[in-house]
């Protein structure tokens, strides 16, 4: 009977999806223990306990515990992408079109701004500074993906976006630090949560903490452009254009 075709086919698909929960289920766990302690004090056998699946469903999805690793990288960094690319385009867009300062720090405002709300008010999102921190201070298996896909296009977006609100050529090294500057500072809220809810007096929900960081960036890129000094010559005046100091 032609019939019996759908009707065998039926129970794949919510095998298919508990699949899909289960792969998403290990890496939420693994981006925990990874953060926490790290690639090799790690086992998979106790990641595959704490996700409730059996050993050889890890090898089945990614092949190895390094693959599972690399994973969790991968995992950061389409989550970053789905989230901010929007913004992160336009400001891209607006740096090679060469916009006017205004325009500049409008979208480095708008990519720093995106960036803290996601990482403070997002719940998935605030396990990961840990595991990034540690790729950072100790290059593993996933340095290569972080470093390429997020943390070496990051950070020149920004640069070039300081570089454009001050009306500077962009490439700057001192751009550059500035940037990791502004982006390490919204990362410390958190990778420090747990200080941060100390230092506080009363406590903050997540929301809260957000629109505050919000405020505070804010107010520091509203300074971008007016810290541009004039050359050692004096060769260079300070002017008012669109809003923003600029070097003439």
């Amino acid at each position: 009977m032609t019939s019996a075709d759908p009707v065998a086919s039926l129970p794949a698909k919510p095998r298919y999806r508990r699949g899909l929960e289960s792969r998403e289920r290990i890496l939420l766990v693994a981006l925990q223990a990874f953060g926490e302690r790290g690639f090799q004090a790690v086992s998979t056998r106790e990641i595959a306990s704490a996700a409730h699946v059996n050993l050889p469903a890890i090898q089945y999805y990614f092949g190895s515990k390094e693959g599972l690793y690399k994973a969790c990288a991968e995992h950061i960094v389409a989550r970053y992408m789905t989230a901010n690319l929007p913004v992160s385009a336009a400001a891209l867009e607006a740096v090679l079109k060469r916009a006017s300062p205004g325009t500049c720090q409008t979208h480095l405002l708008n990519v720093l701004t995106t960036l803290g709300r996601f990482l403070v008010d997002s719940d998935e999102a605030r396990g990961w500074p840990l595991f990034i921190q540690r790729e950072l201070a100790d290059p593993g298996p996933a340095f290569d993906i972080l470093f390429d896909q997020l943390w070496h296009p990051g950070v020149e977006l920004v640069a070039k976006l300081i570089d454009g609100a001050r009306g500077d050529t962009p490439g700057s090294e001192g751009s550059r630090l500035e940037a990791i500057h502004m982006i390490s500072g919204i990362t410390a809220f958190t990778s420090g949560r747990a200080a941060i809810d100390r230092l506080l007096t009363d406590p903050q929900s997540p929301v809260a903490i957000a629109d505050q960081l919000c405020r505070l960036i804010e107010r520091q890129v509203a300074l971008v452009a007016v810290q541009a000094p004039s050359a050692p010559d004096g060769g260079h005046d300070v002017v008012q254009r669109d809003g923003v100091a600029v070097k003439t």
